[in-house]
């Protein structure tokens, strides 16, 4: 009997750390088997501040996962956000070898994408293909077998900071797993919570954590525009322990506890008792309700003026994930501030311990998974074991040239 294949996925988030472990299934899923998180204590806005504290986290996150599944982590797919990570579109031209145009061809063109020019501090982490070019006809996703003489692919590159991802890597290496792939946060939720329909009529989804909110645009199939912001759910927090003069354990949970909808409250007031400095505070609902909104507002205003700076082509709807996306109410005010039709994720295409996982909070690390079981190569990289540059994620797959 072939030994079961094991698969990890590795969510550093700003609030915890998530991990889920599963074994792929015949009809293509993934069968989670195990899944944990611990609070991240060293990690601020999806960068490692504090090597033992995040590596408390990990480990811990780890173990518990590995508990449940009754089986080891391996395969590790780890994901990587924060404001250090930029995008650019790039293209590159090759001359066909023979009378048509094949799978080499191809490669040779997507690499040809990646030789661009960065900064020593950064590492070129994805070439995202959007689409190819033939002897001047463009629109075409998959060139091969076509007739031609000069083929041209379009890419969007993405970036990182080299140290960022450094960090991470040697946080699960020391942790006792491995790193196979390092994935941008907004790639891997993409991969479990868009439709192929809404990835062709051009998609904004907005996962919005507790220190960033990952914001990533396709159309025509492809990925148009990424973008990481450091607005997201600790300032909504802030602002009311702030305002309302509570800990920040207090806010967080009145945080969760009330909807956007501020017309719907009455100006009844309640009372927010907690221990510590300023003893019994009261506050109305609405007021509650108002201040969520408008820190909401601002994150959604952000995201907006970015996208449309970025992008010549209207938002057709809107998806929302991350803890945030729990707030109840929060779509219908996407819908406002967007002017366009908004839904909160769900989880697709996962199996076994799903209802654990379906939270949109959970899209990083079913995306995650979704990519490891689908062994996208294009993201594929091999850590450096010297202290000279990260030479990583050179290497462009086939998967999307399979999948446009």
């Amino acid at each position: 009997m072939a030994k079961e294949k094991v698969l990890t996925a590795i969510d550093i988030g700003s609030y915890e750390v998530k991990v889920a472990i599963g074994v792929p299934q015949v009809d293509g899923q993934v069968q989670v088997m195990g899944v944990a998180s611990s609070p991240s204590r060293g990690i601020k806005q999806g960068v490692v501040i504090n090597i033992n504290d995040t590596l408390k986290a990990l480990g811990l996150a780890i173990s518990d996962a590995q508990d449940m599944a009754g089986m080891q982590a391996q395969n590790v797919y780890c994901s990587i956000s924060g404001t250090h990570i930029e995008g650019a579109p790039g293209n590159g031209l090759v001359k066909v070898r023979g009378n048509e145009i094949d799978r080499h061809d191809v490669d040779e063109a997507l690499q040809s994408c990646a030789a661009i020019k960065i900064e020593s501090t950064r590492e070129l982490l994805h070439s995202l293909p959007q689409e190819f070019i033939v002897d001047g006809t463009d629109g075409v996703r998959d060139p091969i077998g076509i007739s031609g003489v000069r083929l041209e692919s379009k890419v969007y590159n993405v970036t990182v900071g080299a140290t960022c991802a450094r960090n991470i890597i040697k946080c699960i290496n020391l942790s006792g797993s491995e790193v196979k792939n390092l994935i941008v946060s907004p790639v891997a939720s993409s991969a479990s919570v868009l439709r192929d329909d809404e990835k062709e009529l051009g998609v904004l989804l907005l996962d919005i954590g507790a220190g960033t909110t990952d914001v990533i645009v396709h159309k025509d199939g492809a990925v148009q525009f990424i973008d990481v912001i450091a607005n997201a759910g600790n300032n909504i927090t802030s602002a009311l322990a702030v305002n309302l003069k509570t800990p920040i354990a207090v806010a967080e949970n009145i945080k969760k506890s009330y909807s956007l909808n501020s017309g719907s409250f009455s100006k009844k007031m309640i009372d927010i008792s907690f221990n510590g400095v300023g003893g019994r505070t009261e506050v109305s609902t609405r007021t509650i309700s108002e201040m969520i909104e408008s820190k909401v507002k601002d994150i959604f205003k952000d995201v907006k003026d970015r996208v449309e700076r970025n992008c010549n082509f209207p938002i057709t709807s809107v998806v929302l994930c991350g803890g945030i996306a729990n707030l109840r109410g929060i779509d219908a005010f996407a819908e406002a501030v967007f002017d366009a039709p908004a839904r909160i994720a769900t989880v697709r295409e996962i199996g076994g311990l799903a209802d654990l996982i379906k939270d949109p909070q959970y899209a990083t690390i079913s995306g995650l998974l979704k990519l490891a079981n689908s062994n996208y190569s294009y993201l594929r990289q091999t850590p450096t074991k010297d202290d000279g540059p990260m030479k990583i994620f050179r290497k462009i797959g086939n998967w999307f040239c399979e999948n446009f």
